[in-house]
């Protein structure tokens, strides 16, 4: 693929774009850290990733980055490299260096992206990956059995928290109204952010009881 050296310097300066692929009625929009080397757009993702399987079934691409007066839209195809693949590591070392190349060039542009990614992987329990919960098959075809099947999803998690916090919830609501709580959304504390002490719980949940 070439570039005019305008298109090449917008792609140069930006780290994210949006990666649109054919998924039935509408496409599916993802943002994508990439560099562009060797003549190519480079991405990762995981193998399991609904972008990769949608790839595989119909590799038709457009890539959108956003130069702020001006922007960049390429299409072409997607080509899927999985190093844990034979044929994947057989296509590369016929395709030259072309591959090593551009992922090195990848690593190098989003090295704080690939660092922060490793960091999450090593503190997040695997099962709360989706891809690890094995249950892509179990989505219906239609639009109204998707959104129902949903919905049973996430009430089933929302409910299993509420029975994990039942006692906080005493403390906040009293044992009474904290057994009639169906559905709890929690979140994890983050280092970058303040303590939820009374004060702040009362600015802003001042409607809610102060804890007991």
């Amino acid at each position: 693929m070439r570039l005019n050296q305008d298109a090449s310097k917008i792609l140069d300066r930006a780290r994210i774009g949006m990666l649109a692929l054919h998924s039935g009625r509408v496409p599916l929009v993802n943002p994508a850290a990439f560099s562009f080397a060797s003549g190519s757009l480079w991405m990762t993702t995981s193998r399991f990733a609904a972008k990769t399987v949608l790839a595989k079934r119909d590799p038709r691409a457009a890539f959108f980055v956003d130069g702020g007066d001006r922007a960049v839209l390429l299409r072409g195809v997607l080509e899927v490299f999985d190093p844990l693949s034979v044929g994947s590591q057989i296509r590369a070392l016929l395709g030259g260096p072309a591959v090593y190349l551009g992922m090195t060039d990848y690593a190098w542009k989003n090295a704080s992206f690939v660092a922060g990614y490793l960091l999450d992987m090593a503190r997040i329990p695997r099962e709360w990956l989706p891809y690890n919960r094995g249950c892509l098959d179990e989505v219906p075809a239609d639009d109204g059995g998707r959104h129902d099947w949903l919905a049973a999803q996430v009430r089933a998690r929302l409910r299993r928290w509420a029975d994990r916090c039942r006692e906080p919830l005493a403390r906040r609501f009293g044992a009474v109204r904290a057994e009639r709580v169906e559905a709890v959304e929690a979140f994890e504390a983050c280092e970058y952010g303040a303590p939820l002490d009374d004060g702040t719980w009362q600015r802003l949940f001042g409607f809610l009881p102060a804890a007991r």
